[in-house]
Order: structure tokens, then sequence, then C-alpha cells
């Protein structure tokens, strides 16, 4: 039995291809306790779109008035440039 996907949504990596293999599996009559809606390994829509994702600085929000991550960027194109 595969486990139902909500197209669009995207989900952790570690996510069971079965969901029979999840802890929040009761049986197949009951199915999950949590529900399709609120399956543990959805992620959030929020967590997935974030800019900041792989910044080290600012993880949750925007850095400080700017994005270090661009800044960084720009500085790692600038080295690469000059030699």
């Amino acid at each position: 039995m595969e486990c139902k996907r909500i197209k669009g949504r995207q989900y952790a990596p570690d996510r069971p291809k079965d969901c029979r293999f999840c802890y929040f599996w009761e049986n197949r009559k009951t199915g999950c306790m949590l529900g399709v809606d609120s399956c543990y390994y959805l992620l959030d829509e929020a967590e997935s779109e974030s800019e900041c994702k792989n910044c080290p600085y600012g993880r949750v929000s925007p850095c400080v008035g700017w994005c270090t991550k661009k800044l960084l960027q720009e500085q790692e194109v600038a080295r690469n440039e000059q030699g």
C-alpha cells in the first residue's frame, strides 16, 4: 500500500515509502493517526521556499536589512573572476 501524497507539497526525504512503516500508523482499518493533511513528514510551505534556507547566518528570517547569502555569493564570484 503506497502512501497518499498531496500534489504540490514537499515531504521530508526520510519519509517511509509505505505508511505502514510510519510510527503514527495504527492498522489497516484506522490508518494514520494524524491523517493525510497532517502527515509528520509534510514540510512547511514557508520552510521549503525560504531564501535563507542554506544561509549560515539567517535560517528563519532575512539578515539585518540585507541578505548576507547574496553578499557571500557576490564575493565568491569576484574572487573567482580575479584568479
